[in-house]
Order: C-alpha cells, then sequence, then structure tokens
C-alpha cells in the first residue's frame, strides 16, 4: 500500500478515538471504527492498521484498570476465542479483498445486533455466573473470529460478561485485559497474512 491521502489520514484519526473510546465500556465504538477504517482502506490492510493503534489502547487500559479484572473468567472463555481467532486465521488466508469487506460489514452488523440486545436488557443474557454454558462458548468464538476479521470482539465480549452481572469496574478491568492479551495473540497472524509489518 502506497501512501495515505488526506481524507484516510483524517477517517484514520477518527477510527483511532472511537478505539479510544471502545476502551472506557463503550465497545460498539470500536466496532465504528473499525467500519469507518474499512471505508476508506481496503477491509483487510484496515485491520492491521488498526492493531498498533488497539494495543496503544489496551496498554492505557489495562494501567488504568490493573485492579479491576477478573483472571478466572477471561481463563475460561480463552480457549474458545483462541479457536476463534485461529478460525478468523484461516479464513482471512482464503479471503478476497470484496469477500473480505462483505465478511467484515456481517460481522459489524451482528456486533450492533448484540448491542441492541444489551440496550435492551434481554433476560437471556442473565446466567448464575458459575455456569459456564454453551451460549459463553459461542461468544468466545465469536468474539475470536470477529476481532482477527474485524477488530470488533467488544460486543461479544460485552454480551459474555454482562451475562455474568459483574460490576462495572471489574467489566472494564475484565475486558481490558482480555483485548490486551487477545491482541498481542494476534500479532503474528497478522504479520504472516502480511497486515502487519515494522
Amino acid at each position: 500500500m502506497g501512501g495515505l491521502t488526506a481524507l484516510q489520514l483524517i477517517v484514520g484519526l477518527i477510527a483511532t478515538a472511537l478505539f479510544g473510546f471502545s476502551k472506557t465500556g463503550i465497545p460498539t465504538t470500536g466496532a465504528l471504527g473499525a467500519g469507518l477504517l474499512a471505508s476508506v482502506l481496503p477491509a483487510l490492510p484496515s485491520t492491521g492498521i488498526a492493531l498498533p493503534a488497539l494495543l496503544v489502547g489496551d496498554l492505557i487500559a489495562v494501567t488504568i484498570f490493573r485492579r479491576n479484572v477478573r483472571i478466572d473468567l477471561i481463563l475460561r472463555l480463552l480457549p474458545s476465542v483462541v479457536i476463534g481467532v485461529a478460525l478468523g486465521f484461516l479464513v482471512m488466508r482464503n479471503l478476497s479483498q470484496h469477500t473480505g469487506s462483505i465478511i467484515l460489514g456481517v460481522i459489524l452488523l451482528i456486533g450492533a445486533l448484540g448491542e441492541v440486545l444489551r440496550r435492551r436488557g434481554s433476560r437471556m443474557l442473565a446466567v448464575p455466573e458459575k455456569r459456564h454454558s454453551k451460549l459463553s462458548q459461542l461468544l468466545g468464538v465469536s468474539a475470536g473470529v470477529s476481532t482477527m476479521i474485524a477488530n470488533a470482539g467488544g460486543p461479544f465480549m460485552t454480551l459474555y460478561l454482562l451475562r455474568l452481572r459483574i460490576p462495572s469496574r471489574a467489566l472494564m478491568g475484565t475486558m481490558a485485559w482480555f483485548f490486551f492479551t487477545l491482541n498481542l495473540l494476534k500479532v503474528p497472524f497478522s504479520v504472516h497474512l502480511g497486515l502487519i509489518n515494522s
């Protein structure tokens, strides 16, 4: 990819600000940032451009919320998320730019639907904390796939944590540490796909 145009730089700065807002407990803003970035850049390379910015935001978030994390919840979800990242990598390895754009759009729409469910306080979201249901595993795989393909795993992770009814600061800290870990995990995959380099 050559140099960036003025429009791409402006939209990139707006997207980066939205990524930052997503670290404050408004996960849909991260998905909106990913969608904006993909509107001015090819869909798949836009995910690589976003990843370093997301990692910077993650570092700030884990510093702020370092004492408010439920590691047990991250460890419980991690196996299904790793499967999702691997699936996302396999899909991305075989995608054309056009198909990648369509998949990215679908993921963002699904994330928006999840946010609607969250805001409506759907009863299906509330489960006892000790229960690790198939829905939780599905949310984990979905978070992994969507964050690998579109950097848009926030809504799925939020749904997972909201189902457990944990306090808001624990939710923020757990999300911060979860995405810091997940985005670090994505780096070698993104390097292998040629989406990020030095």
